[in-house]
C-alpha cells in the first residue's frame, strides 16, 4: 500500500512512472551505474559514516552487547546489513540510515545498566561506580553539542540549492521570459532539485559534459567557483554561495583550544553580459 502511493505520488511529480523497486535496484544495485559516481574504500561505512552519526551510542553499545546477549541478535543482522552494502562502490550513509535505530536501541540497553550502576552507586557511595556515571553523563553533554554542531555546519553543506534560490530572487523581473538556464553537476548535488525550479517560462537544464561554447549559451549559469574566470568574457559573476570546508582549532584566552569553522566560495551564479 505504502510502495503504491509513493509510486502514485513520484509518477504525478515527475510526469513519467516512476516505479520505487526498480529505480533503486537499478541505481544501486548495477555496478556499470554506481561506477560513474563517487566511490568510496569498503570499510567507509564502519569508519567514518557510523562513527559520526553515534558519536557516544558506541561505547554504550559495547556495553550494552557485553551485559545483554540478547543484543546480539539485533546487532549481527544491522551489521551484515551494512557489511553488504559496503561491497558497493558508490556510499552514501542514507543508504544505511535504517540501522541507526538498532545501534540507539543497543545503546539505550547499555545506558540504562550505567543508570543502575549510578543510582547504587549514590546510594552505596561508591566511587568507581559514580566515576563511570559521571563519564557517561559527560559522553552525552558531549555528544548532544557535537550535534548541535553539525547541525550548524550542515546547513552551510548546499550551496547550489542556495545559489539557485538567490538565482530566481535576482532575476525575478525576467521570469515570463525564455530564459535558458544551466545547472552542473556540483550545484545539483548540493542541493538543486527539480522542485525549486520555479518559473514555468524558463528551461533549466542539466546536461552533462557541455563544451565552453555550448555554456556560454545559457543566461545563468549555477557553476562551481572555479567557473568564474573561465567564463568571464560572456558572464559576469552575480552572486557568490560559501560553503563549509573544515575547521581549525584556535587558541581562546591563551590555554583553551576551540574549533573554527573555515568556509570558502563553493558556487557561483553566473549572469550573461548580453541580457539586462
Amino acid at each position: 500500500m505504502w510502495c503504491s502511493f509513493t509510486t502514485l505520488s513520484k509518477s504525478s511529480n515527475w510526469g513519467v512512472v516512476l516505479c520505487n523497486n526498480n529505480i533503486y535496484s537499478d541505481f544501486i544495485c548495477s555496478s556499470l551505474c554506481v561506477s560513474t559516481h563517487q566511490t568510496s574504500p569498503f570499510l567507509w561505512y564502519f569508519y567514518s559514516a557510523l562513527p559520526r552519526t553515534l558519536l557516544c551510542a558506541i561505547p554504550l553499545s559495547v556495553m550494552g552487547l557485553v551485559i545483554d546477549k540478547k543484543m546480539w541478535t539485533l546487532f549481527m543482522p544491522a551489521v551484515g546489513f551494512v557489511l553488504l552494502y559496503s561491497f558497493l562502490p558508490h556510499k552514501e550513509l542514507r543508504f544505511i540510515i535504517y540501522v541507526i535505530p538498532v545501534f540507539n536501541a543497543i545503546a539505550g540497553r547499555g545506558l540504562a545498566h550505567v543508570r543502575t550502576l549510578f543510582s547504587a552507586g549514590l546510594r552505596k557511595r561508591e566511587i568507581k561506580s559514580i566515576i563511570v556515571g559521571a563519564v557517561i553523563i559527560g559522553l552525552l553533554v558531549a555528544s548532544f553539542m557535537t550535534s548541535l554542531g553539525f547541525l550548524y555546519t550542515s546547513h552551510y553543506n548546499y550551496p547550489g540549492g542556495v545559489a539557485f534560490h538567490k538565482m530566481h530572487q535576482l532575476a525575478a523581473h525576467q521570469k515570463d521570459s525564455p530564459i535558458r538556464v544551466h545547472v552542473d553537476v556540483y550545484a545539483a548535488q548540493t542541493g538543486v532539485s527539480r522542485f525549486s525550479q520555479l518559473f514555468p517560462s524558463w528551461n533549466y537544464s542539466k546536461v552533462e559534459d557541455l563544451t565552453l561554447d555550448q555554456k556560454m549559451e545559457f543566461d545563468y549559469l549555477i557553476a562551481e567557483a572555479d567557473m568564474e574566470g573561465i567564463l568571464g568574457e560572456t558572464h559576469q559573476v552575480v552572486e557568490r554561495v560559501a560553503g563549509f570546508s573544515g575547521f581549525k582549532f584556535e587558541t581562546v584566552w591563551t590555554f583553551l583550544p576551540l574549533p573554527r569553522l573555515l568556509f570558502t566560495p563553493r558556487v557561483v551564479v553566473l549572469k550573461s553580459r548580453f541580457i539586462l
